[in-house]
């Protein structure tokens, strides 16, 4: 190729230069397993914020009360969900497939979840 007329270095990069945008395998998986890793901790973070909450249900409609602690863990466990959460969609985005970065698709089901569940359970307390 450096033997071709139209071959110019200053514009054209090596042949051994990766792509622009491209990720190596092992940087992939560490950034998978940290949104895993994340994802988990945003799940148990949530649970800790469920325990911190209570309904009474002695009067017609419940009284949802939300202790400081549940509060703050669940304003904690909200952004580290959304951490994981992002760095799991860029990480998967830099593979050609996604089964290729399995902890990063784990981190995005646990994420996806844990938040869900944590709705799904605030909206069981709130119902009359």
């Amino acid at each position: 190729m450096a033997d071709s007329s139209l071959y110019d270095p200053a514009f054209d990069p090596p042949a051994e230069v990766k792509k622009k945008g491209g990720i190596r395998l092992g940087e992939g998986l560490d950034r998978g397993r940290l949104s895993f890793w994340l994802a988990l901790l945003s799940a148990c973070l949530f649970f800790g914020a469920g325990l911190h909450v209570d309904a009474d249900r002695t009067h017609r409609r419940p009284i949802v009360t939300w202790e400081p602690v549940g509060a703050i863990l669940a304003i904690g466990a909200a952004a580290v969900c959304i951490t994981a959460l992002i760095l799991a969609v860029r990480t998967i985005g830099r593979f050609a497939s996604v089964w290729q970065c399995p902890w990063a698709l784990a981190a995005l089901t646990w994420a996806v979840e844990a938040a869900a569940f944590f709705l799904f359970f605030l909206g069981g307390l709130y119902e009359d």
